[in-house]
Parts: C-alpha cells; sequence; structure tokens
C-alpha cells in the first residue's frame, strides 16, 4: 500500500480556496485509488482582518473535500495564528501518524508530502498529471518542485511533491529544533546550509515541458556543477549536451542521492502573485513576522469592511468569464531582482523599467557594431522585485560581479587591432565604476518594478521567453567578452 499526504497550511479566507482549491484536490485526487491512500492534514489560522471565521472557513473546506479525501484539520488551542507553529503542528502531527501506520524503513521511504499552501492557484494549461509527476518526477530522496524555482531552493515552500524522508530530515528537523519567531521557510534555508552546505552543489533536475531554445542549455540553473535536465515530452528536444538524461532512466540514474526537481513550465498560475493579489482587495500586505496577524499586515484600517462587503456580492451571471492567462513567475532569492531577455526582441517594458540598464547601454555605445547586435538582441527587462530590501549580503555579491567584469576587461589585448577597442572599453567601465553605488542601480529597477501590476505573461507568445537570472552587470561582462 502507498501513502500520499498532503500538508496544508491555510488561513480563514474560503472565498480564495472557492476558487482554488477545489482544481488542487481534482489533481491530487489522481492517486486515490485501492493501491494509495491519501490523508489532508490542513490546518487553518484566523488572520483579525479577515471577517470569517475558523468554523465557516473549516466547513467550506468541508463542502470542497465532500468527504473524498480523509482530512484532519488542525488550529493554534489559543485561537491565535502563528505560521512557524502552524508548520509545527501539521508536521508532528504527520510524524505521528505514519508511526502509527508500523510501517517498514523501506515502506516510508516510499511515502509522498504533497505540501500545499492554501494561496496558489493550479494551472489548467501547463500542469501534469499528478500520477506522472509522481512516478516520473520523485524518488524516495526528492523535492519535486512545482512552481519553476530557478534556485536550487528545496527548502521552498511552493507547491511541491517530497519525499518523506526527505521531507523528516530537513523541514521536520529544521522546525523542531527551531526556538525564534521566524518565517519557516527561513529557517529550514538556514538549517540546510548549516548542514549540507551550498545550495548550488545540489543535484537538480529540470523538467522541460515546453519550446526553448539551444541557449537555454546554457543558463545558470542548466550549470550548476550537477544539473542534469529531461523531457517531459519528446517534441520539445534540442540540441542535446552531455547533462541530458532520458526519462526513463531518470529515477534510475538519480538513485537514493538527494535531487531538487524544478518543472518548466510551472504549474501555478501567476505564481505567488495570486495570493497576494487577493489579499490587496483587503489591503493587507505580507510581512516576514511569524504571528500571523503581523505576517499578515494591514495597509490601511480605511475600506477594509467595504472590500469584503463587494467582494460578497455575487456575479452577474451574464458576465463573460476572464480566459485564464498563463504567467510563468519565477521565484527568487530575497536579495535580488531577475532579468528577462526577449527572444523575439520586442519591447516589453517601459523606460523607467530599463533604469538599472542605463549604465550598460554607455558600454554598449562606443562598442563595433557585432557587438551592438549582439545587445540588441537582447533587450533587458525586469521581470520581478524583491520583497524585501536590498542587503549587505547582496550588494557585496554585485560588488564582486562588477570586479569580475574589471578583471575581463584588463586582461592582455591579443591583436593590436583590438587595443584600440580595449581603451574604449576600459573607459566605459571607469563610467560605470563611477557610479555611487551599484546597490542604487539595483533599488531603481526595484522601484520601477514595483509599479508593475502582474509579470510578463510567458505562455502567451508563439515561442516561450527565456528568463535568464543575470543582473545587468554579468550582462556587461558577457557583451565585453565578446569584444576578445
Amino acid at each position: 500500500m502507498k501513502h500520499v499526504i498532503i500538508a496544508t497550511t491555510a488561513i480563514n479566507r474560503p472565498m480564495l480556496h472557492n476558487d482554488n482549491m477545489g482544481e488542487w484536490l481534482d489533481w491530487f485526487l489522481e492517486l486515490n485509488n485501492s493501491d494509495t491512500t491519501l490523508k489532508w492534514f490542513l490546518n487553518i489560522d484566523v488572520v483579525d482582518k479577515l471577517q470569517c471565521t475558523y468554523e465557516e472557513t473549516k466547513t467550506n473546506f468541508e463542502t470542497l473535500i465532500a468527504n473524498r479525501v480523509e482530512t484532519t484539520f488542525l488550529s493554534n488551542p489559543n485561537g491565535k495564528g502563528n505560521f512557524l507553529e502552524a508548520c509545527k503542528r501539521l508536521s508532528s502531527n504527520i510524524v505521528t501518524y505514519v508511526d502509527s501506520l508500523k510501517l517498514s524503513q523501506k515502506e516510508q521511504s516510499k511515502i509522498k508530502i504533497i505540501w500545499l499552501e492554501d494561496d496558489w492557484k493550479l494551472s489548467n494549461v501547463t500542469k501534469i498529471s499528478c500520477s506522472e509527476v509522481v512516478q516520473n518526477y520523485t524518488t524516495d530522496n526528492s523535492h519535486t518542485n512545482l512552481s519553476f524555482n530557478r534556485n536550487n531552493y528545496i527548502w521552498a515552500l511552493a507547491p511541491s511533491v517530497i519525499s518523506y524522508g526527505l521531507w523528516k530530515n530537513l523541514f521536520y528537523a529544521a522546525w523542531s529544533a527551531e526556538t525564534k519567531p521566524i518565517d519557516p521557510e527561513h529557517c529550514v534555508g538556514l538549517y540546510y546550509r548549516k548542514r549540507y552546505g551550498n545550495p548550488d552543489l545540489l543535484c537538480n533536475i529540470t523538467v522541460i515541458n515546453k519550446s526553448v531554445k539551444d541557449k537555454y542549455l546554457t543558463e545558470r540553473h542548466m550549470t550548476f556543477p550537477e544539473s542534469y535536465y529531461t523531457y517531459h515530452n519528446d517534441k520539445f528536444q534540442i540540441s542535446n549536451n552531455d547533462r541530458y538524461i532520458f526519462k526513463d532512466c531518470l529515477t534510475s540514474y538519480l538513485g537514493d542521492k538527494m535531487v531538487f526537481v524544478r518543472i518548466t513550465s510551472s504549474f501555478c498560475a501567476d505564481g505567488c502573485l495570486y495570493g497576494r493579489k487577493f489579499l490587496e482587495k483587503y489591503n493587507i500586505e505580507k510581512s516576514h513576522a511569524s504571528d500571523v496577524n503581523q505576517f499578515y499586515a494591514v495597509t490601511s484600517d480605511t475600506q477594509v469592511k467595504e472590500v469584503i462587503k463587494k467582494e460578497e456580492t455575487p456575479v452577474n451571471a451574464t458576465e463573460t468569464p476572464k480566459k485564464e492567462e498563463m504567467v510563468e513567475v519565477i521565484e527568487p532569492p530575497k536579495e535580488f531582482f531577475l532579468v528577462a531577455t526577449p527572444d523575439d526582441g520586442s519591447s516589453l517594458v517601459s523606460d523607467k523599467e530599463v533604469l538599472a540598464a542605463e549604465a550598460v547601454s554607455e558600454v554598449v555605445a562606443v562598442q563595433e557594431p557585432v557587438v551592438t547586435e549582439a545587445v540588441e538582441a537582447a533587450e533587458l527587462e525586469v521581470v520581478a522585485a524583491v520583497e524585501a530590501p536590498v542587503t549587505e549580503e547582496a550588494a557585496a555579491v554585485v560588488t564582486e560581479q562588477l570586479e569580475v567584469v574589471s578583471v575581463a576587461v584588463e586582461e592582455p589585448v591579443v591583436t593590436e587591432a583590438t587595443a584600440a577597442l580595449a581603451k574604449e572599453v576600459l573607459a566605459a567601465v571607469a563610467r560605470v565604476e563611477a557610479l555611487e553605488t551599484v546597490v542604487a542601480v539595483v533599488a531603481a529597477a526595484v522601484e520601477a518594478v514595483e509599479a508593475l501590476e502582474t509579470v510578463v505573461a510567458l505562455e502567451t507568445v508563439p515561442a516561450a521567453v527565456d528568463i535568464v537570472t543575470h543582473t545587468p552587470l554579468v550582462i556587461v561582462e558577457e557583451v565585453l567578452g565578446e569584444t576578445k
């Protein structure tokens, strides 16, 4: 008998659950058969700023579930919500449940945890069936992320399918040991780095389920020391390199090594923006506090009740339903922003949004035509912004990248023909270094991106847009590299 456990942290917002949780329920119910048992642990915390009660939220979930999955509802005994405590409560109940099954070690290794917070929307456009994900893209020591995280963030709490052993040794262990009131995802990230080291060295698999170009295989997440890839559908095959693994050989190749699996395109419509948009209707935004009523802070005490009242008004039955917009959102590290490179050369952002790239433009202006063509083929667009202020750690990383650029252009010039060009490049780099700080450029970019209402809808163009996790300074490095 196989066992699949669903773990959900939720708050009192049944209107959101009516829009998204039924689809997730149908997705993992594919596994419900005579050979597999499903068990759902669902914790509900109450945010004071939202009108619905715990009982109303629970009753609504029961209606959605309709007795199709055995479900255990959990809440804080004292009525106070706390995100870290919710994760601890879920995990301790899961471990107790698994222990009660009295399974052998081998049987326990086959258990899967579907981690599913309540504020993600399943895309009917890009999803792969749950049974295929479990069969083809999970092992006894894997974390399969469904939101397409380019970094090896094996601790991410986005929708995912996690082997029980890995989940217990990483998530459960981290939360059990934590005594400070910190964000539970950050808690696991710190624990991973302390116990296992640099996540860039983690074995990782990218499952390609969209049309990509050859240059996609050179992107950062495809070139970590142990980065490999496969195709969900062979129709997307391109010229492969030695990192390619046949899908049918994937699980046997990985064996029992710890592995992070990402699938592109993302299963999650609007990514993490989906839940945030709902909260914006109530003038509520997320913070990084562990207390749920501090984590979900009201931006303005006015209009909250009025907005809720409007939300409860029935939608006119004659209205044409909105077509689902597929947005592939990349989950960035909290300290950095991301830069996109459109394949079709089209301009997808305003002049203000490329403020951070103006320094790059100065360098490009002094290059020969061949370099200019390369730059024109890679017009910059900022597509995601950090939620927290730029940190000293981020500034140090960007400064280090600037130093790399300087070293690259100061290397000996090979021929006399390129000597003059090298001088122009050095002059351009000097102008870049005259900027007050690189952090100021990043901050300007963040401010511009915060004005965006949505991220680029990638799936609406014939060829999927490749997103690259390069800062403008890395783009400078690539441009200058072509002049050698």
